[in-house]
């Protein structure tokens, strides 16, 4: 069971894209792991409470077995959609599915707004990020930035500052080659 309570098994769903592969290494996919290792340890010194944090990421699932099911499964029985946001997100068929489900998950249970997280980690054109993470304006929520960027449309993002940051720092340094930038606010 869940942190939020009995209708969710997972708390978080970690919605991504892989990206590239640079020989045997997914630079992206590392990325994401160690950043979800990260936030969960963060999260769970914060308060005992959180010990029963339950985030559903894709080293979780059964390789004997067909992915989509077990895709579906997870988003159905998640209480939030973390999303780790790059061009490669953007252009995911499987990424565009997970979305979808979680926006029915929402609709079927009569939940509203708040229920989608941001992680910038590489600049994309926000102009293309799907309509659920705009507001009626047409403005993307703010997020998390994990690199420098340009704000042209008057958003500001958030950085990501936490006890274990240096860790995330050092995790990204032992995998020799990842491109992505950390920015850490104080």
């Amino acid at each position: 069971m869940s942190y939020v309570g009995e209708s969710y098994k997972h708390d978080v769903f970690v919605s991504y894209a892989h990206g590239v592969a640079k020989g045997d290494v997914t630079p992206l996919r590392q990325w994401t792991h160690c950043l979800v290792d990260e936030l969960e340890a963060s999260i769970r010194d914060t308060l005992p409470d959180f010990h029963g944090l339950d985030i559903f990421i894709d080293r979780e699932l059964d390789p004997t077995r067909q992915l989509t099911p077990q895709l579906q499964k997870g988003i159905r029985t998640s209480a939030i959609l973390l999303i780790v946001m790059s061009p490669f997100y953007l252009q995911s068929k499987w990424c565009r599915d997970e979305l979808e489900w979680f926006e029915k998950q929402l609709a079927d249970h009569g939940r509203g707004d708040g229920h989608f997280f941001v992680v910038r980690a590489l600049p994309t054109e926000r102009k293309d990020w799907p309509g659920c993470l705009k507001d009626e304006g047409g403005h993307t929520l703010s997020g998390f930035l994990f690199h420098p960027e340009p704000i042209t449309d008057g958003t500001t993002a958030f950085g990501w500052y936490h006890p274990h940051a240096a860790n995330l720092r050092a995790c990204l340094t032992d995998h020799h080659s990842i491109p992505l930038q950390v920015q850490v606010v104080n």
